[in-house]
């Protein structure tokens, strides 16, 4: 799986900058090419929508709004031909990685080990060698 979503999210944003549309319309087109296969994964998967309490309900709005944020950010960047696409799409998913670990850590509680911290000082490095 982990393999998959690589590929998937590695790929992706590849494809929509080959399509040379605006960021607005990619954001779109993939929103739509994304609905087709979580509505097929939601008749195969086990989905128990009459349980979720109102609570989860809103957090999961919440999430749905920050990713659409983040989504239509993101679809400006890959469709926008005058910043390298090499140099920028690298260091947002570095920091989105950066914000994942920073708030695993805040919200959840996770332990912070000196390897994440390695990790963490060795993504900001990457970020800057990146950004020369």
């Amino acid at each position: 799986m982990v393999v998959m979503a690589a590929i998937g999210f590695g790929a992706w944003p590849l494809i929509a900058r080959y399509a040379s549309l605006g960021g607005s319309a990619t954001a779109l087109l993939i929103s739509l090419g994304t609905l087709f296969p979580v509505v097929i994964g939601l008749k195969f998967l086990p989905f128990a929508h009459a349980q979720m309490p109102i609570r989860a309900i809103l957090i999961g709005l919440l999430a749905g709004a920050v990713n659409g944020a983040g989504f239509l950010a993101y679809s400006r960047i890959i469709s926008n031909r005058d910043l390298d696409f090499s140099v920028y799409v690298p260091i947002m998913v570095l920091l989105s990685m950066f914000v994942t670990t920073a708030g695993s850590v805040i919200l959840f509680g996770e332990k912070i080990s000196l390897d994440k911290v390695i990790g963490l000082i060795l993504m900001l490095l990457s970020i800057y060698f990146l950004s020369r």
